[in-house]
Formats: structure tokens, C-alpha cells, sequence
């Protein structure tokens, strides 16, 4: 991995941050708020709780033409790469997952050529390496020299958005950062770990078997 590093004369970096509004998104903005770095913030909600020198444009992803319109930035130093269609509860079709992770990635990644980005960081799932069956036991794999082999729509979706990524900026001398993040929690986490968290604050959890799951 190489690191963020300063790649033209400005005083601070820019910066473009995709799902702004996101739980993840959201941290890495606070995170970088500060004076080394021009933050451009991209993201699908209306909700608006940055840091007055940030700039904020609410854009949907899987839209080449809207993403498009960021081509007046002109230019940006790296892209932080966070939006994209987590693990949902219900029936989500594949091509919702495809839309999303796949496609807007690519948009993004278009965008990163158009404005001659240096670096690129995706933010991706070790849901992408599956699970490992021995001995009837389900194995989560977490070496990341692995072989990838997803088993959700959602962890296929993933491992596309990074072969996009991948050949993209290896094709235009992009420096590629690839994020396999386990799952995240914290506050506002809308996922299953708070669900179980809320569960068990409200006395109803149950503890199923050994507990190894």
C-alpha cells in the first residue's frame, strides 16, 4: 500500500470523499476534516452536518451523467472510494447490488482518469473470500492471499468493483488502494451486530449452541 501523499503545488490536498452520507463515509470526512486537506464530498442524502469548508454534491453514483458533472473540479489528488449497497436485510436482486458497487464504481474510476487522480482508495468486504467448509464446520478465511470465492450477491459485487478498480488504474498509472474491511460498528451502525446489541439490551438474546457462530 502507498500512502496519500501531496502530488501537486496547492496548499492542501482535494480530496474526494463518495458516500459522504454514509456510516463509514461519514468518519472518513470527519476524520480528514482539517486544514491539509480541499474536502469534495459526494453523497445521496439531503442530510447536511459537514464542516462549513467542505463541499458537498448530492449525486447518484450509478449515473454517469450526473458524475460527469464533476469535471469542473478540474482536478483532485486521490478519490476515497466508500459509496456503495451494503449487506441489506430482505431480498435484494443482484442487479441492485451490481448497479451500485459495480457500476458506480466504474463511474467513479472514470472520473478519477478524467481529473487525473494520482491515488485511489476503495473501500471494499472480506465478504469477498466467502467461507471455507472442513470437517461440516463453516471456516471464515482471513488471510488475504486467499482465494476469492464470494458467495452473496453482495460479496460478488465487491470482488468486480475491485478487478474494475484494478485494471482501471493500472491501465491509466493510478495508484490503487484496496480497504477489505470485516464488519464495522459503532454509532448509527444499521447492521446485524446492532441488532444484536439492541437484542440483548433488550434481554431477548438467545445463545445458539456453542456459540462459535
Amino acid at each position: 500500500m502507498r500512502p496519500i501523499t501531496k502530488v501537486n503545488n496547492h496548499s492542501n490536498m482535494n480530496l474526494i470523499i463518495t458516500g459522504a452520507t454514509g456510516f463509514i463515509g461519514k468518519e472518513i470526512v470527519s476524520e480528514l476534516s482539517s486544514g491539509e486537506f480541499e474536502i469534495y464530498q459526494i453523497g445521496n442524502s439531503n442530510v447536511n452536518t459537514f464542516l462549513s469548508q467542505a463541499k458537498f454534491f448530492k449525486i447518484d453514483i450509478t449515473n454517469f451523467e450526473e458524475v460527469s458533472k464533476l469535471k469542473k473540479l478540474k482536478e483532485a489528488d486521490a478519490v476515497i472510494h466508500s459509496a456503495g449497497l451494503a449487506h441489506q436485510f430482505g431480498d435484494i436482486e443482484k442487479e441492485k447490488f451490481q448497479r451500485t458497487n459495480v457500476e458506480g464504481t466504474k463511474n467513479i474510476l472514470e472520473l478519477a482518469v478524467i481529473l487525473m487522480v494520482k491515488h485511489f482508495v476503495l473501500i471494499s468486504s472480506t465478504a469477498i473470500y466467502g467461507t471455507e467448509i472442513k470437517f461440516g464446520r463453516n471456516v471464515k478465511v482471513t488471510n488475504e492471499s486467499a482465494v476469492c470465492r464470494p458467495k452473496t450477491f453482495y460479496a460478488k459485487s465487491k470482488l468486480e468493483a475491485e478487478q474494475a478498480a484494478i485494471e482501471i488504474c493500472g491501465r491509466h498509472n493510478i495508484n490503487l488502494t484496496i480497504f477489505r474491511l470485516s464488519p464495522v460498528i459503532g454509532e448509527g451502525n444499521a447492521g446485524n451486530v446492532a441488532r444484536m446489541v439492541e437484542a440483548i439490551d433488550k434481554k431477548r438474546f438467545v445463545w445458539i449452541g456453542s456459540g462459535e457462530n
